[in-house]
């Protein structure tokens, strides 16, 4: 069945390295579903964002499928791809450097609606101040008027998320929208997040180092190491039991408010990028539970029960992560 986004086999070079940075990865979300991206930094999770809304590098090569409402991406150009980078909006990390400084909040917010809903200012401003409120600013006349040094990082942020929703969309790219906040600013924004896409049937993917989080906000986790997917779970049963050893030591090495430790528990080596990865597994060399033949032969993403694994040992191994 046809989600309302379809990744199959995205595979992305950029020019330099002989190898992928995006490699073999399938992924699919459903109407009204929440997916979680996670994994360690330089494990493909932004690149995969950036692939799905064409926003790669000159020169980039990209293969595979991608699907937006069952539109492939790949075969859009001009006013068809900028319609849709306006509907597939995307949420970035750090706001101050996604908007244009020298102008207002309400020019960021209303230059899509005039642009190609072609809306007058009045009623752009309008709706605009509606969203606003809705994402907890209050006052939406006066910000409108505000420039974006003039408010704190946690407001830019809901402006942000309130001009990704201006245009209706059906799907929603978080790429790690609250990693520049204070705690208590993360769970106030992630509440909005959420309250709103259920409200909406938004589907969105959801990019996060934080396992937890990903298990509070979203349906189903895939786990990404090295450009490609190793895992993909209803988010509980990732989060309690996961299948895959590189999920087990991610998870093993987040920190917890029930159990006393003298030290953190830590992934022994270094993340490796795509382009590093050998030819077998690519988390061989960091991996607990190796055997030979996890060098030789590059696990396929497989289904293995209520979700998907990339790992030859994956059954032998459920007994050593629930103990």
């Amino acid at each position: 069945m046809t989600g309302v986004l379809d990744l199959n086999g995205l595979t992305v070079r950029l020019p330099g390295p002989d190898r992928p940075v995006l490699d073999d990865v399938s992924l699919s979300i459903a109407e009204g579903e929440a997916l979680g991206l996670v994994g360690e930094s330089g494990s493909g999770k932004s690149m995969t964002v950036r692939a799905i809304v064409r926003l790669l590098p000159a020169g980039a090569q990209v293969e595979g499928v991608v699907r937006v409402g069952g539109v492939e991406v790949g075969s859009l150009r001009g006013a068809a791809l900028r319609e849709l980078r306006a509907v597939v909006p995307v949420v970035f990390q750090d706001p101050r450097a996604h908007i244009n400084p020298v102008r207002t909040i309400g020019d960021f917010l209303t230059e899509g609606l005039r642009t190609h809903r072609r809306l007058s200012r009045r009623s752009a401003e309008d709706r605009a101040v509606r969203l606003l409120d809705e994402v907890g600013v209050a006052d939406g006349q006066r910000r409108l008027r505000q420039y974006p040094h003039e408010l704190s990082g946690g407001l830019l942020q809901r402006v942000m998320i309130a001009a990704a929703l201006l245009a209706e969309p059906r799907l929603l790219l978080a790429d790690e929208p609250t990693t520049a906040l204070d705690v208590t600013t993360q769970a106030e924004v992630m509440a909005a997040v959420d309250e709103l896409r259920r409200e909406r049937g938004l589907a969105m993917l959801f990019i996060t180092h934080d396992l937890e989080l990903a298990a509070a906000v979203c349906d189903r986790t895939a786990v990404m190491y090295a450009g490609r997917v190793m895992e993909v779970r209803a988010s509980a049963s990732l989060h309690e039991h996961p299948l895959h050893p590189y999920t087990a030591a991610l998870a093993a090495a987040r920190p917890s408010l029930e159990r006393r430790a003298d030290r953190l528990a830590t992934i022994p080596g270094r993340p490796l990028s795509a382009f590093e990865a050998p030819d077998g597994c690519a988390f061989a060399d960091r991996c607990a539970h190796i055997r030979e033949r996890c060098r030789e032969e590059r696990p396929a993403l497989r289904p293995l029960g209520d979700g998907q694994v990339a790992c030859v040992r994956a059954e032998g191994l459920q007994v050593v992560f629930r103990d």
